[in-house]
C-alpha cells in the first residue's frame, strides 16, 4: 500500500495528491466528493484515512468541534486492521488540539502517531510527528525532537532504495 493514501482501485484515487493546503475548503470539496465511493468500496482504511484529512480541512478553516466529530467518525470506522488510518487519525487528532490552543492535549496524540509510524514503517509519517512533537514543545525540548525530525528526514531521503 505504501505511505500515500491508499487506492483500492480506479474509482478510488490517491486522494493525497488532491490537497492544495492554501485553499483546505475546495480540498474539503473534492474529498467529500470521493466520500460516497470510499464508503461504498467497503475499504475501511481507504474510508477512515480520507475522514482524517476532512477533519484536517476543518481545521485548517479553525472548525475544530466540526474536525473533532469528524475525527470521532474515522475511529469508529479505523481498528487494528488499519494502522496508516490510526496514524493519521492520531495526528489529526493532534493538530486539532494544537491549532484550537490545546498544546497539552496534542501531546500524547502526536506522541503516540510516533510510536505507531515508527513500529509501522511509515517514515512519512514518523518525521511527521516528530515535527509535530517539536513543535508544541518547550523550546529545550524542541531542539531534540527537531534534531530528530532532521536524522530521520536525512535517512528517509538519503537510503539508497531497496
Amino acid at each position: 500500500m505504501g505511505e500515500d493514501a491508499p487506492a483500492t482501485d480506479a474509482e478510488l484515487p490517491a486522494f493525497d495528491k488532491l490537497w492544495n493546503f492554501q485553499k483546505p475548503d475546495e480540498t474539503e470539496k473534492r474529498f467529500r466528493e470521493l466520500l460516497p465511493r470510499a464508503k461504498a468500496s467497503g475499504d475501511k482504511d481507504y474510508h477512515g484515512q480520507l475522514l482524517t484529512q476532512i477533519a484536517r480541512t476543518r481545521g485548517l478553516q479553525r472548525d475544530f468541534d466540526d474536525a473533532h466529530k469528524i475525527l470521532d467518525e474515522a475511529k469508529a470506522v479505523l481498528d487494528h486492521t488499519c494502522p496508516l488510518g490510526q496514524v493519521r487519525l492520531w495526528l489529526e487528532r493532534g493538530r486539532a488540539f494544537n491549532s484550537s490552543g490545546k498544546k497539552d492535549k496534542a501531546y500524547p496524540f502526536f506522541l503516540r502517531a510516533f510510536v505507531q509510524a515508527n513500529r509501522g514503517g511509515f517514515d512519512v509519517y514518523t518525521v511527521d510527528a516528530v515535527h509535530m512533537l517539536a513543535i508544541i514543545a518547550e523550546p529545550d525540548d524542541a531542539v531534540q525532537w527537531n534534531e530528530l525530525a532532521i536524522d530521520l528526514a536525512c535517512l528517509l531521503y538519503t537510503s539508497p532504495s531497496p
